[in-house]
């Protein structure tokens, strides 16, 4: 590539200086520009040396000759672009332009060499597909031409342009494209379906099946008795013509309350008109058992033996009467209403106690004296049925002792259920009365956090007027002082604190709190590690470190059949039951 370009650059200055060079023998000998060569075949160092001994280019340097023999640098000896047509060469125009009609291959021009031929191809892009942008005779593709190249999507040729199967612009004349195409009837190139020609590109008529201006309905069939009629007019209720739909048809005659209704039904009992002079009332869906309007449509009445809206009962005519379970009012027969009705020993218009009929219309004997409990009766030993469940003290197994709180408690034999101040919230809670003297130090109350919350219990405070709140939860835990919880365990903020915790227990500190475990009758688990000790386990069941509950007074018990007859067990001990 130098060598050549050196040639040219020579070749130009010789052009710029009208020198030349020749050749006068046969063994190559040349006058060099500088006139230092006599043509003997010898070299002489010079500018040009001309010296006619096959390596010379020109330039004096032996060394860098073109090896043509002819001695003048300019490197025109035997190849293609030389100018002369040698064995295996199709032409040489010796000019180096590739895009005339003999390439720089010394190949003949031709389509598909891939070299674009000036003045005589379009474009050659080397292949043989006549569906690109080239086509196989050297010509750009365009639409128009009978071939579909890359882009088209169909090509007709002279046959492309309006109304015709392949529009000018190469693309199908297609329904909706407002150029009307062979096989259309029209095409008004757009997607409304209700004008003068379809979506389908056929003309609007009554009964292609779509409604168009000034049409009201379209069903695209022939019956004239259905909902839209032969010419395309919308069948409507009241024109006497029973239609698709109607059961009837009176015209002006059709009424809520006729035969015919506004909506040409048939009058019916469920349709929730009342037809007049057949039907007492008509609900609709409301007609049934237990509603103003029976299934029949007639009126639901006091004696009908169908319990309707305002009644309470209805046995039917014969069966509602004084002394029976519904009266004939239909209204039901019930304690304490003056009628002594079935199952009931007495009705004296009351449900008071002690007057001869109990609570319960039950006869009364008489009232046993009330059972003073120190300074105090208590609803459990003071002759009155407090809970009206119709047992009285302690013929009532909510009762324990004469001198139980509250009569209407659950009892389930756990240590501290109705006894007073040894109740633990748990039981308030069960009674939803709060009434049975939980109380306990108001300073160490987890609800109502202070200074002082991680004080001990002190059991001087128990008389305070605080109540230990409801959230208190029960926990299974031996020896815990009166006044608590009888399982030592409160809920504060989410997490169930046990009483007998580090004095840093707070609500800023609830990692220094000792976390409760509940027993089975609280749906919890025991956990004996604690010295958690459930009903029904046996001491055994703890840990050696762990010391059995001791009484001062009585045996310990874990249950009321622990303890011996007239004996109750309250907070882990068996006490007398001492009336007062």
């Amino acid at each position: 590539m130098r060598l050549k370009a050196l040639l040219s650059v020579s070749a130009l200055a010789c052009l710029s200086l009208a020198c030349s060079g020749s050749r006068t023998g046969s063994d190559g000998s040349s006058t060099g520009a500088d006139g230092s060569d006599s043509g003997s075949g010898t070299t002489t160092v010079g500018e040009e040396d001309g010296s006619g001994d096959g390596v010379g280019d020109g330039d004096g340097d032996p060394a860098t000759g073109d090896g043509d023999g002819d001695g003048d640098g300019d490197g025109d000896g035997p190849g293609c672009g030389n100018g002369v047509v040698e064995s295996g060469e199709a032409c040489d125009d010796g000019n180096g332009i590739d895009t005339d009609a003999c390439t720089n291959a010394c190949t003949v021009a031709e389509c598909g060499d891939g070299i674009v031929h000036a003045g005589v191809e379009a474009c050659d892009d080397g292949n043989n597909d006549p569906f690109d942008m080239c086509t196989n005779e050297c010509e750009a593709a365009v639409c128009g031409d009978g071939i579909i190249q890359e882009g088209e999507i169909c090509d007709a040729g002279p046959n492309n342009g309006p109304g015709m199967a392949c529009k000018g612009d190469c693309t199908p004349n297609e329904c909706g494209d407002g150029d009307q195409g062979p096989g259309e009837g029209c095409d008004d190139g757009n997607a409304v379906d209700n004008d003068d020609c379809s979506n389908t590109c056929v003309p609007a008529t009554c009964g292609d099946g779509v409604v168009q201006p000034p049409e009201d309905c379209d069903d695209a069939n022939m019956d004239n008795l259905d909902a839209c009629t032969n010419a395309c007019t919308a069948a409507e209720c009241g024109d006497t013509l029973v239609q698709m739909n109607e059961e009837c048809d009176l015209g002006n005659a059709n009424s809520p309350n006729g035969a015919c209704t506004s909506e040409c039904l048939n009058a019916a009992c469920g349709d929730g008109f009342i037809w007049a002079g057949q039907e007492e009332c008509d609900d609709g869906v409301d007609n049934g058992p237990g509603m103003a309007c029976k299934a029949d449509c007639s009126d639901n009445y006091c004696g009908d033996a169908d319990v309707g809206p305002g009644e309470e009962c209805d046995n039917g005519e014969l069966d509602n009467a004084p002394g029976l379970e519904c009266l004939p009012n239909c209204v039901n027969n019930i304690c304490g209403d003056g009628d002594k009705g079935p199952n009931e020993g007495c009705d004296d218009g009351n449900v008071m106690g002690g007057d001869g009929c109990s609570p319960v219309c039950a006869i009364e004997n008489p009232p046993p004296a009330a059972i003073p409990c120190g300074n105090a009766i208590y609803e459990c030993g003071d002759t009155i049925d407090n809970d009206m469940d119709g047992l009285v003290d302690l013929d009532d197994p909510d009762c324990t002792t004469p001198c139980d709180d509250d009569e209407g408690s659950l009892q389930t034999n756990l240590p501290g259920q109705n006894n007073d101040c040894k109740q633990d919230c748990f039981w308030d809670a069960n009674s939803g009365q709060g009434d049975d003297k939980c109380v306990w130090n108001l300073k160490c109350d987890p609800e109502n956090p202070g200074a002082d919350i991680g004080c001990a219990y002190d059991p001087n405070f128990n008389q305070c007027n605080a109540q230990l709140p409801p959230a208190c939860l029960n926990f299974c835990v031996p020896l815990v002082p009166n006044g608590c919880d009888c399982f030592g365990c409160c809920e504060i903020a989410g997490e169930f604190i046990y009483l007998d915790s580090n004095p840093e227990c707070s609500m800023d500190n609830l990692d220094a709190c000792n976390n409760c475990t509940f027993f089975d009758v609280c749906n919890n688990p025991c956990d004996p590690q604690m010295c958690e000790l459930c009903f029904g386990q046996d001491p055994d069941d703890l840990p050696e470190e762990c010391q059995e509950p001791s009484c001062e007074f009585g045996s310990p018990c874990l249950q009321q059949a622990d303890c011996a007859e007239g004996e109750f067990c309250q907070t882990g001990c068996c006490s007398p039951i001492v009336p007062g």
